[in-house]
């Protein structure tokens, strides 16, 4: 993504988001029926930091964080 201060823009298709992951600009949407921007804005994604590694956590379930924070206490004895 390229970055442009207070937004960044996916260089494949020139959509544009803010830096809370609202789409501001959607290229190629005229025609399309329906389209409406806040339906496709980014999804917030938890991540946690341990020493130099940084971890996403893509699980859709909310119980999934707890295996998150044990994968992290388990790596941080590592580190």
């Amino acid at each position: 993504c390229l970055t442009r201060g207070e937004s960044f823009q996916c260089p494949y298709h020139g959509w544009q988001f803010n830096l809370d992951g609202r789409l501001t600009k959607a290229t190629h949407t005229k025609g399309i029926q329906n389209f409406r921007a806040k339906d496709y804005s980014l999804k917030p994604i938890p991540i946690k930091q341990v020493g130099p590694i940084i971890f996403l956590n893509f699980a859709r379930d909310e119980d999934q964080n707890g295996s998150f924070d044990q994968s992290q206490t388990l790596l941080s004895d590592r580190l």
